[in-house]
């Protein structure tokens, strides 16, 4: 589903939570496990246009080619994500990105997602 953006952190100088830059998103980064699952859920939206100030996030991309060609810092550090949590996913589509890469390959793109973690309990 695409809507406006709704997370435009440029010109914030400080969110009320961050907004987290990840390149996917995997149940490692999932807080207590099973019963983690049970109690929250995803909203997920394609983005109209991508951020254009990735400054303002707090990058976990860790994949070192691709927070290059973001012009982000890699940070391979895991993420515990929470209900309440917003991300921002950069999802490369392509193939493999060549070591030492700096912009993208031939019919290669990103695809830019807003997610919010949700308590499904209440």
């Amino acid at each position: 589903m695409e809507k406006e953006n709704m997370w435009d952190n440029s010109g914030v100088s400080s969110p009320r939570r961050p907004v987290y830059l990840v390149n996917a998103i995997s149940l490692n980064m999932l807080g207590d496990g099973e019963g983690f699952l049970r109690s929250v859920g995803f909203h997920c939206y394609e983005m109209v246009n991508p951020p254009e100030d990735l400054s303002s996030y707090v990058s976990y991309i860790g994949h070192k080619e691709l927070a290059s060609i973001l012009g982000v810092l890699c940070n391979r550090e895991t993420l515990k994500i929470k209900a309440g949590d917003r991300l921002v996913c950069a999802q490369y589509t392509g193939q493999r990105l060549p070591e030492g890469a700096t912009s993208l390959p031939p019919d290669a793109k990103i695809i830019w997602w807003e997610v919010e973690v949700v308590d499904i309990t209440d």
